[in-house]
């Protein structure tokens, strides 16, 4: 893992100073947490770039094999981060404490937080149970899971920096079955832009975009190798496309996009006149109010209804949205029964100015509480 460090060092340096220079990045802070086969530690909670460089500089492999306390790393990194945090986590070793699943996966959920995961090395990840929890975890939090060979490692860090710039919304997160040639479908809103498509799995291949008249769309390619694909896609013309996909293994597939709408949730049995009034996780058995407020940068945005998604994004309740405070961005459904299973929320409206259909979908998946 020494030679991994070393590149991860030198990407992260590079991706704190793209934060900082950018003028659109919300990131308000970094936090840097080491984990080994003893503990976890926060290593450094700052925005000073002097102090950052340092404490990164301290970090070194411990050069014992074997499994790591991954998963109370993150709990170190849960509990001091923001809310809508984007969590990294480098490592080729399995975790020591996969039994933390649960409670990482309701902190995480809870500030609605996504946490990816970079996997070094050559190792049957998905077949072994202390490897297989950064996958579960992964799908828990709209995060990503990303096989990487060590000379890519550079690659992958200049990835997480585009997006940590940008903070980009999943517009689809699915999986496929081993081959090629598959189609993804998804959708361009107005407005929405810088477009990204992604593939993971064994020698992946994009193939095709195209649009609804079959028109082959231009694409640029960001990330190649043997594990995974990433391209951008080179229109923002509004409309349903079609992507043309697959590798020789099960593939997953991740598309999200920069999109002009932000929203928080709550949820509350008795009909809430603001947010405050809520709590993220709704109770499980219990009839609630789904309350949403619309960031202030979504302006000129109004909501009609709320969709709740299944993890594979298919819809299976519907809800017109009252609006309780306009000013404010409050929307409310009537009481509804909340799904037993993990689901996403997703916003959907109009732009008031041009009418053009505008959804979003909330950053990590909700779980009912018992």
């Amino acid at each position: 893992m020494a030679v991994d460090i070393q590149q991860v060092k030198a990407g992260i340096d590079g991706v704190f100073d793209a934060v900082l220079k950018s003028k659109s990045s919300p990131i308000e802070n970094f936090i840097l947490v080491s984990f080994d086969d003893s503990d976890a530690r926060t290593a450094i909670l700052t925005r000073d770039r002097v102090e950052f460089k340092q404490a990164l500089s301290n970090i070194h492999a411990d050069g014992v094999a074997g499994s790591k306390y991954s998963l109370s790393g993150i709990e170190h990194a849960l509990e001091k981060s923001l809310p809508f945090s984007y969590l990294y986590v480098f490592t080729d070793a399995p975790a020591k404490d996969s039994l933390k699943y649960e409670l990482i996966k309701r902190l995480a959920q809870m500030k609605s937080s996504q946490i990816s995961f970079i996997l070094t090395g050559k190792h049957n990840y998905e077949q072994d149970p202390d490897y297989s929890v950064y996958y579960t975890l992964a799908r828990a939090t709209s995060g990503l899971v990303m096989h990487v060979d060590k000379p890519d490692v550079s690659e992958i860090i200049s990835f997480i920096g585009e997006k940590a710039e940008y903070c980009s919304s999943v517009i689809y997160n699915g999986a496929l079955q081993p081959g090629y040639g598959q189609e993804v479908k998804f959708n361009i809103e107005e407005h929405q832009t810088d477009v990204k498509i992604s593939a993971f799995g064994n020698r992946p291949k994009l193939e095709a975009v195209n649009n609804n008249q079959n028109v082959k769309q231009e694409t640029e390619v960001r990330i190649d190798t043997e594990l995974m694909i990433v391209v951008n896609l080179l229109t923002n013309e509004p409309g349903e496309y079609t992507a043309v996909m697959g590798s020789e293994s099960a593939t997953k597939v991740n598309i999200d996009a920069v999109k002009p709408i932000g929203f928080v949730h709550g949820f509350s049995s008795i009909k809430p006149s603001s947010l405050e009034d809520t709590v993220i996780l709704p109770k499980s058995g219990v009839k609630s109010y789904l309350a949403v407020k619309l960031h202030q940068y979504s302006a000129n945005v109004k909501l009609s209804k709320i969709k709740l998604l299944d993890l594979d994004g298919n819809v299976s309740l519907e809800y017109p949205v009252e609006v309780t405070d306009e000013k404010g961005g409050l929307y409310v459904t009537d009481l509804i029964d909340v799904p037993k299973e993990m689901f996403r929320i997703m916003v959907v409206g109009y732009d008031v100015n041009s009418n053009a259909i505008i959804s979003k979908m909330g950053r990590t998946p909700i779980e009912a509480t018992q």
